[in-house]
């Protein structure tokens, strides 16, 4: 389309009058926001002003034509550029004298919307890398093209104003790209983008004249309105995002963000909820940024900018190597913006051994498969001191098959003797995970029915890892699977503007380790026992700071000295505050880990009551963890 390289770059003067009119309290809500794509909402004004414009130019109405580009500067400067061609196709031109006030007009309309328009954000300082400026130049090329189309289009006319109007064009295209005002290439393709829309205007009409009967024409001019349709239906009719807030709502989290920020685009509602609320007054507003939910724009955004994704996006950003925390919303709305604490790119899976060890020590991995095909799982090794429990992450049941794992000790000669099988089938050497005493092997990929994006949870800490494809050809570059850090679900604090308690669901499979029973429910009380002497809790940290372990439980015994109670962090004993259990637990700074961190649970295990068979530890009802 016309507007394609205009929107949502920048905020418009057009989006200034509506932000003022919402704030006014003329809506409550942008109307249709939720029912049509954010590019259709933001582009009907230049899409009625590309159609009035190219009315006045088959009808020559130039004086109306002079006004409807100057109004084009309201929505965007660079779209009186794209419009400007089309008065090379005005074939009758009135005396010059009646066009002084029409010029007059424009002139002041087209100042006022230039001077106007907010300036657009480049984004963060950085360093300029050789693939960007390959991509420079090949936005240059890419113009340089659009020129040569403009100049053959426009100089098959031999009247000096034709040829004075390309040198214009032409002067405009090169100080935009030098002044660096417009850099989407679309937008400066648009003047020749205009001029070959003229071309097939001007050739549908005439496949209309050329036919003889009614019929004839009636089917032409079906096909000539069904083709721009059918062209822009995917666009058009695009589905909002799922889960975008309404306009006050997502204002609101927007006004709490704080400046610099930058917030991803979800191609729904509220983006344009967001390029709107960016054209306000304060500079806090138009320093926003609305940036793709991609590695590449996130990674240059969060050294120097406080990045964030809607609630929506959190579960994906989440599998996507970014741990994502909750901005706390005024009073007791739920959370919409979510801030990306931390950033790690994704590693690209070949036929070769790649170390994934920072990627797994986060307790989950997340697979991302471009295609369903096992010959594409992902093939993973990991040591422990202590044994893992890895399992999908709220796969879809026909994509559970998709997904096994071993697990290895080496200190059972059964084991060893398996695992040199499995080592050598693998083509993996034993001494890549160094004197771990237990080894996993997980292997997963995409069935047709799962999403693209598998997580995976390792229920503890592992210490090495490896990964490689599990085929020994490689994928196409853009059809290779990436393993991401993952932590979904997990439970994060000790950030900035984290909540002084913060609440442990221990039904949740995200926050538990190994050691426990599945949880159950009794009433309204849901609770979980522990399987084994040690049992594991797991929280995300993202500094180092003393906190608080407040549990409520009961011993299995029914005597709290029986149970032999003790609390450990990371392998670090913790102090219990107040005298014997019960009581809260302090977790020592020194030995916390920035990112995943690991309670355990120490108790004495007994047998329960017939007709349980189970051996049972502690009955854990609730557990937080709070800042002393």
């Amino acid at each position: 389309m016309i507007t394609a390289g205009l929107l949502p770059a920048c905020a418009a003067v057009w989006h200034r009058g509506v932000f003022e009119l919402v704030q006014a309290g003329w809506w409550q809500d942008l109307p249709g926001a939720d029912r049509w794509a954010p590019a259709v909402w933001l582009a009907i004004p230049a899409v009625l002003l590309t159609l009035f414009a190219v009315a006045a130019a088959a009808l020559s109405r130039v004086r109306i034509l002079i006004v409807v580009l100057a109004l084009a500067t309201v929505v965007q400067p660079v779209l009186t550029l794209v419009l400007a061609p089309l008065a090379l196709a005005v074939r009758t031109w009135p005396p010059r004298q009646t066009l002084v006030w029409p010029a007059i007009v424009a002139l002041a309309i087209w100042a006022a919307g230039f001077w106007l328009t907010p300036a657009c954000v480049s984004g963060p300082p950085r360093s300029i890398s050789a693939m960007e400026i390959a991509v420079a130049w090949g936005r240059t090329i890419g113009v340089a093209g659009g020129v040569l189309i403009v100049l053959d289009l426009l100089f098959r006319h031999t009247s000096r104003r034709s040829q004075l109007a390309a040198a214009v064009v032409l002067a405009i295209v090169a100080g935009l790209l030098v002044s660096g005002r417009a850099t989407d290439a679309p937008a400066l393709l648009g003047a020749s983008v205009a001029v070959l829309w003229w071309r097939v205007v001007a050739g549908a009409s005439q496949v209309i004249e050329w036919q003889t009967t009614v019929a004839g024409r009636v089917g032409a001019i079906a096909l000539v309105v069904l083709v721009p349709v059918l062209a822009a239906e995917q666009a058009t009719l695009s589905p909002a995002g799922r889960g975008d807030p309404g306009t006050a709502a997502a204002w609101s989290a927007l006004e709490a963000a704080g400046s610099p920020a930058a917030v991803m685009a979800t191609g729904g509602r509220a983006d344009t909820a967001t390029t709107i609320w960016r054209s306000g007054p304060s500079d806090h507003q138009r320093s926003l940024a609305l940036i793709p939910p991609d590695q590449d724009a996130t990674s240059r955004y969060v050294a120097t900018s406080a990045v964030f994704g809607w609630s929506g996006q959190a579960r994906t950003l989440s599998m996507r190597g970014m741990l994502v925390a909750p901005l706390p919303p005024g009073g007791k709305a739920e959370p919409l913006l979510w801030r990306v604490l931390q950033f790690e790119r994704c590693h690209a899976l070949t036929s070769r051994w790649a170390d994934i060890g920072g990627t797994a020590a986060g307790g989950q991995f997340a697979g991302v498969f471009p295609e369903a095909m096992p010959s594409r799982a992902a093939l993973v090794y990991l040591g422990s001191a202590r044994r893992l429990d890895p399992r999908p992450l709220d796969w879809p049941v026909a994509a559970g098959q998709a997904f096994d794992s071993q697990i290895y000790d080496r200190e059972s000669a059964d084991d060893q003797g398996r695992l040199t099988e499995a080592l050598a089938a693998d083509a993996f050497s034993a001494s890549a995970l160094g004197e771990a005493r237990f080894v996993t092997r997980v292997r997963f990929y995409r069935r047709p029915m799962a999403s693209d994006t598998l997580a995976v949870t390792l229920g503890g800490l592992s210490g090495r890892a490896w990964a490689r494809l599990y085929s020994e050809r490689d994928a196409r570059a853009d059809r290779q699977p990436l393993l991401c850090r993952s932590s979904v679900g997990q439970p994060i604090t000790a950030y900035a503007g984290a909540p002084a308690v913060l609440d442990i669901d221990l039904t949740s499979p995200y926050a538990i380790g190994s050691g426990w029973y599945g949880a159950e429910q009794v009433g309204e009380s849901r609770f979980r026992w522990t399987a084994e002497p040690e049992a594991d809790v797991l929280f995300v940290a993202q500094r180092a700071q003393p906190l608080v372990l407040r549990l409520d439980a009961q011993p299995g015994s029914g005597s709290w000295a029986a149970a032999a109670m003790r609390v450990s962090l990371n392998g670090v004993e913790a102090q219990c505050r107040g005298g014997p259990p019960p009581c809260d637990w302090l977790l020592p700074a020194e030995a916390m880990r920035t990112g995943l961190n690991v309670i355990t649970l120490h108790s004495t295990m007994v047998q329960a009551p017939a007709p349980d068979p189970r051996r049972l530890g502690l009955l854990v009802t609730s557990a937080q963890l709070a800042r002393p």
